[in-house]
């Protein structure tokens, strides 16, 4: 096995907990989440554990264009993990996202032009027992020149994981199980609300739409204000 992108997180217990995603194989496609914790003054895994992402939800990230290797079922590698939430409830969230950059030659200024791309979200709970809850939030997000619009923020409200972000308005109330409109004008997006329950359900709202307001919002620059 090959773990990817580990990330560490400190309960309010003292104790630690070390996630990250893996491969079966070296250059193989993204198999599955790895998490282990251990206290944080004797740091020994306590039964580390390896789960495989359920068919059903590689089944519709391959749909959406995000999926690994034909030959290999799975996630692309170009999923990361990028936060780890404690909720109350003793449970943690290891969040992973769809991240690609392209990099090409302008023709007419000879410059390197970056096309970020971002996709599904990926959210791994892992409940006091060990159990893992999947949950796949639909999206694809793509900007020239910089990813200032693109990504999300991560909260938790009335112990629901939020994630805060700009989409297509047509994705709101579009069944989850269909792949997501992308959105490259993001003037016209709304910004949108996915919230996720301890029983991994979801559900989107819109907040507001960008088009009516003066400026564009970035998700990474969110506060949240207690």
């Amino acid at each position: 096995k090959f773990v990817q992108g580990t990330k560490l997180v400190y309960n309010k217990n003292g104790n630690v907990t070390a996630a990250g995603l893996y491969k079966n194989h070296y250059d193989g496609s993204v198999s599955g989440v790895f998490y282990t914790t251990f206290n944080a003054d004797n740091p020994i895994f306590d039964n580390p554990k390896l789960v495989e992402f359920p068919p059903d939800l590689i089944k519709l990230v391959v749909n959406d264009d995000f999926g690994g290797k034909r030959s290999e079922p799975g996630l692309s590698v170009n999923f990361k993990v990028n936060n780890i939430i404690v909720r109350n409830n003793g449970s943690v969230d290891l969040i992973s996202e769809y991240i690609k950059v392209t990099e090409s030659r302008s023709q007419t200024t000879n410059s390197i032009i970056h096309d970020y791309l971002y996709g599904d979200i990926i959210t791994i709970n892992i409940d006091k027992a060990g159990k893992a809850t999947f949950t796949r939030v639909p999206k694809k997000q793509e900007y020239i020149g910089s990813p200032t619009f693109l990504g999300y923020y991560p909260l938790l409200y009335n112990d629901n994981l939020v994630l805060i972000y700009n989409d297509d308005k047509n994705n709101i109330s579009r069944d989850v199980n269909r792949g997501p409109d992308g959105i490259s004008k993001f003037k016209n997006s709304v910004l949108a609300a996915a919230t996720i329950d301890a029983q991994g359900n979801l559900s989107r709202q819109s907040i507001y739409t960008n088009s009516d307001e003066n400026f564009i919002t970035i998700p990474k620059e969110i506060s949240k204000i207690s």
